[in-house]
């Protein structure tokens, strides 16, 4: 464990108002844990932005300037929730030994990622984060939460009540689950499937600190009604569509880095730095495209 590297990956949709205080919160975490001599000081943060329109990549720069510990990526434009976890964790796997899923807001405790990391430490490959109450929500927020549960046990779906994407995976449960050769995926839904074992840790959900809901009424809707889970026959088709850049670690100066995405209609850019690499995921029939 002494060894083991922690990768926090935050998906982040137009999070300008509270990014720098939920990284600053996170970074602090990690030193809380590497205090405790579990991870020493292999731990970083990835920070997925998923095509947002305010500031927010402006902020992953600066904030990558300021500590190497802190990576990004860009999507060339926005393509969700779901495709923004996927593509942190693919990325977080190369180096990580342990994978943390956290939304941006923070609404999920993250000082419970402490507790996540020990029962990793006692043998857990998954460790969900569980919401013990629901008082934050709405009562129609509530209501359509408990039917939905309800309605997919009875269709026979396998999912950890009151657990959304808060959770601590293993290098070996990620790649796993990064098998699946599904398109738009309905990540929680397929977790449960992977046979490893699993722990628990629960806590009660907060409010938003600043800024409003990523994720509203009709985006819930859609994953309700399985939008957001369609097979695809074809492998690595998850990450279809998805072009992205990666900001890694390290210093020296460079260019703006350029490249597109599957239909050649969108481009995502990269202020670059000495040995930046730019990652493209894909169709396995498409071929890479870019512009240097």
């Amino acid at each position: 464990m002494a060894t083991s590297k922690l990768t926090i990956v935050v998906p982040a949709y137009n999070e300008e108002e509270v990014l720098t205080s939920s990284v600053q919160k996170l970074l602090a975490v990690e030193d809380q844990i590497a205090a405790q001599a579990v991870l020493g000081q292999r731990a970083d943060i990835l920070i997925v932005d998923d095509g947002s329109k305010d500031h927010t990549w402006e902020i992953i720069e600066n904030l990558h300037a300021a500590n190497s510990r802190i990576r990004g990526l860009r999507f060339s434009r926005n393509f969700g929730h779901q495709s923004a976890l996927i593509a942190g964790m693919s990325e977080a796997v190369k180096t990580a030994d342990m994978i943390v899923t956290i939304d941006a807001d923070l609404q999920d405790d993250p000082d419970k990622i402490v507790d996540m990391v020990d029962a990793y430490a006692d043998g857990a490959d998954i460790v969900y984060g569980v919401r013990n109450n629901r008082e934050t929500d709405s009562w129609f927020k509530r209501t359509t939460a408990q039917g939905y549960y309800k309605v997919l046990k009875l269709l026979g779906v396998e999912l950890v009540p009151n657990h959304a994407d808060f959770r601590l995976m293993s290098k070996r449960a990620v790649e796993t689950f990064l098998q699946y050769p599904e398109r738009n995926i309905f990540i929680r839904g397929l977790i449960p499937k992977l046979g490893f074992k699993t722990a628990e840790v629960f806590y009660k959900r907060t409010p938003r600190m600043a800024g409003e809901s990523k994720y509203p009424l009709k985006k819930n809707a859609g994953l309700c009604l399985g939008r957001d889970y369609q097979p695809d026959d074809s492998a690595g088709a998850v990450h279809s569509h998805s072009g992205y850049l990666v900001l890694p670690t390290g210093g020296g100066h460079g260019g703006l880095r350029h490249c597109h995405d599957n239909a050649g209609a969108h481009r995502a850019r990269l202020v670059g730095v000495d040995g930046v690499a730019v990652v493209r995921w894909g169709h396995p029939n498409d071929q890479p495209r870019g512009d240097w």
